[in-house]
C-alpha cells in the first residue's frame, strides 16, 4: 500500500492515511513510509478501540492483504457506507462486488492499487455510490436481525426434517 500511496502522491498531494494496528510490520512500514517521503500523508495510529468513530471521519479504505477469509474490518467499513479497496484474495472476492460494493485489486499490483485509490479520491460521487452499495449490503448480510433468521430458518428445516424422518 505504501508504494501505491507514492504513486498517488506523484499526481495528488492532497490526502492522508491512517494505518491502525500494532503488527510485527510496523517498523517496516514505518520505514518505507520515510523512504517515500509520505511521513506528512501516513500517520500510524497504533491499536484503538474506537475503530467505527475513525471509519466515520475517513473517506475511502483499503485493505491490501495477501490473505483473509472474512476480515471484520471489512464488513466495519462496509456498515460505516464507506467505499472499499481490498485485495482479491480468499473470501474477500464474496463481500465485495467489484465495481459496485467497492474494488477488487490483484495481490501485490501497487499500480493497479494506486489507480483505484486515485480514482476514488478524484471522483467523489462514485465513491459516496459504492459507499451506500456497501452499506445496502452489509445491512442486508451482517444485520443480527437477518443472521438470527436464518439461524431459525436452519433449526426450522432441521425440526421439519426429524419430523418426516
Amino acid at each position: 500500500m505504501i508504494t501505491a500511496l507514492s504513486y498517488v502522491k506523484e499526481q495528488n498531494n492532497n490526502w492522508g492515511c491512517w494505518i491502525i494496528g500494532d503488527g510485527e510490520e510496523k517498523q517496516h512500514l514505518q520505514k518505507r513510509t520515510n523512504d517515500y517521503h509520505l511521513r506528512n500523508q501516513i500517520l500510524f495510529l497504533g491499536e484503538r478501540n474506537d475503530v467505527p468513530s475513525l471509519l466515520q471521519q475517513t473517506d475511502l479504505f483499503i485493505l491490501p492483504t495477501l490473505s483473509e477469509n472474512q476480515p471484520l474490518s471489512i464488513i466495519e467499513a462496509q456498515l460505516s457506507g464507506l467505499a472499499i479497496i481490498a485485495s482479491d484474495v480468499g473470501g474477500i472476492p464474496e463481500m465485495i462486488e467489484d465495481g459496485v460494493t467497492g474494488f477488487l485489486t490483484p495481490i501485490g499490483d501497487s499500480k493497479k492499487l494506486a489507480e483505484k485509490i486515485a480514482f476514488l479520491l478524484h471522483e467523489e460521487k462514485v465513491r459516496k455510490s459504492i459507499g451506500i452499495s456497501a452499506l445496502e449490503f452489509a445491512t442486508h448480510h451482517w444485520s443480527l436481525a437477518n443472521a438470527i433468521k436464518q439461524v431459525l430458518c436452519l433449526y426450522h428445516q432441521a425440526i421439519q426434517k426429524k419430523l418426516h424422518e
